[in-house]
């Protein structure tokens, strides 16, 4: 029985299921196994991931149901005392299992969450660019009143790829992934391991390397339902934030919630559908309009100069102002990508 399992849910990841599965092989704690979940891709992963030679890993094809759906089976199938989720793309630093382990295991937790390095590549596997996201060292205790939280530690919780689990207490509640249900589905899951813990244990390490590729994902796919699944994500927070009374605890839901407006309108936008402008206005208004959102504006103090003005559009009702602010960004966005596709050609 290994003490860690590593699970990875992978569909049509035949370019990065390897780099994945040899960043696991690279831990410098070696008392772990690999359970690989094809989860029915129509490309080569599961004869790549076949084919590393290590009696530490596992493979299992299932039909085509979903990131939930293959976390949970691969849940079924470990027999380890820990559980940590990769995903297919990405990858970990070399001891991000043993150090993650010594803290969950010598402050008896039943789980630990740590930061990130975000690293952009490009269309060549290039690295374009690299910067973390870290936590602090902080604990957040349940109940204490005195305990902040602020948005940057919502965003770290609302990962499974960046956190160590153990596996009786994810068992003792029966605490699996929400089956047919994306983009939230990892804050769902992390609300609900939450609720049933005492505290949250932050490390201000970046083990993890989330990869932003070109290309379609689920991320970068139109969403017409974001704006309800927005509200649903400020309410599995609230579940948790509001009992635990921590400091600011509405606040910053709030705040993550008129983030997540933000994220709906670069949606609308960047993605492709069908949608005329003025349809992508009309809902907008119906965004800004939202009892929900009016609420939460009131609590939402802006940290930068887009979000201030978005607070200003909100609060204003000016949704065709902040459509044409988002086209804006757009453009800025693609001359700043074009300027580095630019120096990256010279480079080379």
């Amino acid at each position: 029985m290994a003490k860690i399992s590593v699970i990875i849910p992978a569909f049509n990841a035949a370019r990065t299921i390897f780099g994945s599965v040899r960043s696991v092989l690279y831990q410098t704690f070696p008392d772990f196994e690999i359970i690989v979940v094809d989860d029915g891709s129509e490309d080569a992963t599961f004869k790549i991931a076949s084919s590393v030679r290590d009696p530490r890993i596992k493979v299992f094809s299932t039909i085509n149901k979903g990131l939930s759906a293959a976390r949970n089976y691969g849940m079924r199938n470990a027999s380890g005392k820990f559980i940590y989720f990769l995903d297919a793309d990405d990858w970990i630093e070399p001891n991000l299992l043993e150090e993650a382990l010594y803290i969950l295991e010598n402050e008896n937790l039943d789980f630990v969450v740590w930061g990130y390095h975000k690293d952009c590549i490009d269309k060549r596997e290039r690295l374009v660019s690299s910067y973390e996201v870290l936590p602090g060292d902080v604990t957040i205790r349940r109940g204490f009143g005195r305990e902040p939280i602020d948005g940057n530690h919502l965003d770290l919780i609302g990962y499974a790829w960046n956190k160590l689990y153990r596996t009786s207490f994810l068992n003792n509640y029966n605490l699996r992934f929400e089956e047919g249900t994306s983009l939230i589905e990892d804050i769902l899951f992390n609300s609900e391991v939450i609720r049933h813990s005492s505290l949250i244990r932050f490390v201000n390490s970046s083990y993890s390397h989330y990869v932003s590729r070109p290309g379609i994902s689920l991320i970068k796919t139109f969403r017409p339902d974001a704006f309800k699944l927005m509200k649903r994500r400020k309410a599995v927070l609230e579940s948790w934030v509001v009992p635990w009374k921590l400091k600011n605890g509405r606040e910053t839901v709030s705040y993550s919630f008129i983030g997540g407006i933000r994220y709906c309108m670069f949606n609308l936008f960047e993605n492709e559908n069908d949608l005329s402008f003025p349809e992508k206005v009309e809902i907008t208004k119906k965004m800004f309009n939202d009892p929900l959102t009016r609420k939460c504006i009131k609590r939402f103090v802006p940290d930068s100069k887009d979000l201030a003005v978005l607070k200003y559009q909100i609060v204003n009702k000016l949704p065709l102002e902040a459509c044409l602010e988002i086209l804006k960004e757009q453009s800025r966005k693609k001359e700043t990508q074009l300027n580095r596709h630019t120096e990256n050609k010279t480079l080379t």
